[in-house]
């Protein structure tokens, strides 16, 4: 039976283990990993900002970070997810649809009047696009990105 919930201070070390193997799938893997740095992000989502986990058994196998800010041009209020990963093994269910509906009712809760996803790791864009759409999310543009170094 998996739970779901918000993360807990005993959790960070479960969900750092986990962002360091998403780092490691990702199109971000070329980049160096500041585990500090990390740790720290992740320590201020749990303090301030939404950070809800998956767990199957004693193990993490998602987690998804994001938080509510204004849009630029209005005092409503949007949900924007920063990081968002499921565990390889645990993915095909329900694990990622129930974790984006935990985060969706949160920025609710919070006065947002919108929630965004976004695919911004590389991977396998279209099934993650599939996947958002299928549980009720629209495409509303894209990223591009252009390496410096």
């Amino acid at each position: 039976m998996t739970e779901y919930r918000e993360a807990r201070p005993e959790d960070l070390g479960a969900i750092l283990e986990l962002c360091w193997e998403m780092h490691s799938e990702t199109d971000y893997s070329k980049f160096e990993l500041d585990r500090g740095r990390a740790a720290e992000f992740v320590g201020r989502m749990m303090e301030s900002g939404y950070a809800g986990i998956a767990v199957e058994g004693d193990e993490v196998v998602g987690v998804l970070l994001g938080g509510v800010m204004p849009f630029w041009f209005s005092e409503q209020l949007q949900g924007c997810e920063l990081l968002f990963y499921v565990r390889e093994s645990s993915r095909g269910g329900f694990v990622g649809k129930r974790m984006v509906e935990g985060f969706k009712a949160w920025c609710e809760l919070r006065g947002a009047v919108r929630t965004v996803l976004a695919l911004s790791s590389g991977g396998d864009i279209d099934r993650k696009g599939r996947f958002l759409e299928r549980i009720g999310f629209e495409p509303i543009g894209g990223l591009y990105a252009r390496d410096l170094v």
